[in-house]
């Protein structure tokens, strides 16, 4: 993907907090600095930790009084997310990738409340949600988040989990214009695709689609489909150290939703050790290059959510201790732009190697297969240049 501009660097964190809470008095300002650096520390969302990790010369209780106070202004909630927004977004391009990520929050201090199973992809009728979207860069394997919420399922205006993410997709839309392609999980999978943006979903097999005017599960279709197309695909496991390859069988068809004007499609994928469905839409064109296009581009995108999912999960999530549904909110927020500095930034975004390619991965490690040394592509070697989108 590629837009104009590149990632800011060198800014510091006053300069940068300070900006999203431009506008408002001193001690707003100071909040929004310390929150964020707090975090940025202590790796943790307890209060009592983010103040530890400040250090003032005042007791912590104070401090973390004073942080937990903050957090109920409302409007400077509304505010600092805006502007967070149009900050993150103003780098999407036309070909970014838009990576949806869904997952539960459980919380250990408060077995009262009512939480969600410990999957992935949201399952039960209580308790809290959490949407990342972050944006990947194809083939140079770095990505950097966009935007992130959270509800609970017991609050007044929920009314589904999918309506949820479909809410933030249309944030990251109306943001940037409708610029990007959007990678959605299973949780809308069938919704994304009646949105005026262009996506391509991972979709569930027992999803039900129509395919030549008959309804068919996305399991039955993606056996019964086609797959003239084929491929090595490279894996490698960093644990190990080791390099393997298989073969992969991948083929498109054309479907259909009930209500949806827009032409649609589904590729599908086979092989011993991968089996997927995406659900295109995006007007592809069921050629060779678009096939193989998409598939490669939406393996990657599963690369990058689990790079960015184990990156996440190095602060502690599940520590916060906070008075209101309204507060934990502000806190997530405020969670997110520290990573969105730290990512975005401080840095060039979240570096990470796909274990998957279609091509051999560079460098020197062992592989259970023969490859000649010049067939290594240099692309894949660390660029000395600045990441562009």
């Amino acid at each position: 993907m590629s837009i104009d501009g590149q990632l800011a660097t060198g800014e510091s964190v006053p300069a940068f907090a300070g900006s999203l809470a431009d506008g408002f008095g001193k001690a707003q300002r100071r909040f929004v600095v310390d929150a964020i650096e707090g975090i940025r520390r202590s790796r943790s969302l307890n209060l009592k930790n983010v103040a530890r990790a400040l250090n003032e010369d005042v007791q912590i209780h104070a401090t973390e009084k004073r942080l937990s106070r903050h957090l109920g202004d409302l409007r400077l909630a509304d505010v600092v997310g805006q502007r967070l927004l149009e900050r993150t977004t103003e780098y999407v391009g036309t070909h970014t990738l838009l990576v949806v990520r869904t997952y539960n929050l459980a919380k250990k201090y408060a077995t009262a409340m009512r939480l969600l199973d410990s999957n992935d992809v949201l399952t039960v009728d209580d308790g809290y949600g959490v949407c990342d979207i972050f944006a990947t860069d194809e083939g140079i394997g770095r990505c950097v988040p966009i935007h992130s919420t959270i509800w609970s399922h017991n609050a007044a205006d929920f009314v589904s989990d999918s309506e949820e993410v479909l809410k933030a997709v249309r944030s990251v839309a109306g943001a940037t214009g409708g610029k990007g392609m959007f990678l959605g999980d299973s949780l809308v999978a069938l919704r994304l695709p009646r949105e005026k943006v262009k996506s391509i979903n991972l979709v569930a097999g027992d999803a039900e689609v129509e395919h030549r005017r008959r309804p068919v599960s996305i399991s039955n279709l993606r056996r019964r489909c086609s797959k003239p197309y084929g491929g090595w695909v490279y894996r490698y496991d960093g644990d190990t150290g080791v390099e393997d390859r298989f073969f992969l069988h991948y083929g498109v068809t054309p479907i259909h939703l009930p209500d949806v004007s827009r032409r649609l499609s589904l590729v599908a994928v086979e092989s011993d050790e991968v089996n997927e469905a995406f659900l295109i839409a995006n007007d592809m064109r069921h050629s060779r290059w678009d096939t193989y296009k998409t598939v490669y581009t939406g393996l990657e995108g599963m690369e990058a959510a689990r790079a960015f999912r184990d990156y996440k999960g190095r602060f502690d999530l599940a520590s916060f201790r906070v008075l209101t549904y309204e507060r934990l909110r502000f806190l997530m927020l405020l969670l997110h732009a520290a990573i969105y500095y730290d990512l975005g930034v401080s840095q060039e975004g979240l570096r990470f190697v796909p274990s998957l390619r279609f091509r051999p991965h560079a460098g020197q490690h062992r592989r259970n297969f023969v490859i000649p040394k010049e067939q290594i592509p240099r692309s894949q070697f660390v660029r000395r240049t600045a990441w562009h989108y």
